[in-house]
C-alpha cells in the first residue's frame, strides 16, 4: 500500500473584532434613530347603570347622552346624528348652564365612538362626566 502523507491542517482563526464593531455601530444607529412612541391610555371605570332612565331629583340635574351600538345618539331623549353631536352638546350646555353629563352606552359600542364623544364633551367644557354601561330594555327610548 502506498503511504500518503497529509499535510497538517493549520487552524484558521477569525478575528471577530471588526464584526463586533459593526454590530455595535448598527445597534447605536438604530437606538438613536428610532422614534419613541408615547403611549396614551384612557383610564376609565365604567359602572352599571341602574337608573332605568329615571333622573334622580336629589342630585343636581345633568344631561343624559345615550350611545347605541348602531351609532345613533340620544341627547336628553332627542335623536342626534353623530355629525351634529358637537353643536347639540354645546347648545344643551348653553341653554341650561349645566355642564354635568352622563354618557350611557351599550356594551357593543365601538370604543373609538365613545372616545370621540368624550373628546367633544371635553372640548365643549363638560364637567363631572359619568360613563355607565346601558342595556336597552325596549325598542323605543
Amino acid at each position: 500500500m502506498i503511504n500518503i502523507e497529509r499535510a497538517h491542517r493549520t487552524s484558521k482563526v477569525f478575528d471577530l473584532t471588526p464584526l463586533i464593531d459593526v454590530v455595535f455601530l448598527l445597534m447605536v444607529f438604530f437606538i438613536l434613530t428610532t422614534g419613541y412612541v408615547d403611549v396614551e391610555a384612557l383610564k376609565l371605570a365604567v359602572s352599571e347603570d341602574n337608573t332605568d332612565g329615571a333622573v334622580s331629583t336629589v342630585e343636581a340635574p345633568m344631561h343624559d347622552l345615550i350611545l347605541l351600538d348602531s351609532g345613533a345618539a340620544f341627547l336628553n331623549k332627542k335623536l342626534v346624528y353623530h355629525s351634529d353631536l358637537d353643536e347639540a352638546i354645546d347648545l344643551a350646555f348653553h341653554q341650561t348652564q349645566q355642564r354635568r353629563i352622563r354618557v350611557r352606552c351599550e356594551d357593543s359600542v365601538k370604543v373609538q365612538l365613545l372616545i370621540d364623544v368624550l373628546d367633544i364633551i371635553k372640548r365643549r367644557g363638560g364637567e363631572d362626566v359619568n360613563v355607565a354601561r346601558w342595556k336597552r330594555t325596549h325598542q323605543k327610548l
